[in-house]
């Protein structure tokens, strides 16, 4: 007999960029380019343990200097994903383009969660 998956655990999931906070002015690039990489984002849950709750967050923080690219990606916080998964949507977001930040290096935090389709 072959085991079937815990309910919902063959659900689609989504990826949504919650919110990009600066801890000084402003990144409003930022909020839209790390937006975009939805498909990684959930990849990155997929193969890495899937969701353990219907919905995960990923907190994962970063510099951003005048070349404007997410710089020393670490994951802050993490809510209903592995650590590997965490990991691995940090990696998506390092070194990706995040525009200019208002002063000359600014750290900043991304929210990104991961839900299960209803």
């Amino acid at each position: 007999a072959t085991e079937e998956p815990p309910p919902g655990q063959d659900a689609p999931l989504s990826a949504r960029l919650v919110r990009v906070t600066a801890d000084e002015g402003k990144l409003p690039v930022a909020e839209k380019k790390l937006d975009v990489p939805r498909h990684p984002y959930v990849d990155c849950v997929k193969k890495n343990g899937g969701l353990t709750a219907d919905k995960g967050e990923v907190h994962v923080r970063f510099l951003v200097r005048v070349r404007g690219r997410a710089e020393g990606v670490s994951v802050a916080k993490r809510n209903g994903v592995s650590a590997k998964a965490a990991a691995c949507i940090a990696d998506v977001v390092d070194r990706r383009a995040v525009g200019t930040p208002d002063a000359p290096m600014v750290g900043a935090t991304a929210v990104i969660e991961i839900a299960r389709a209803k």
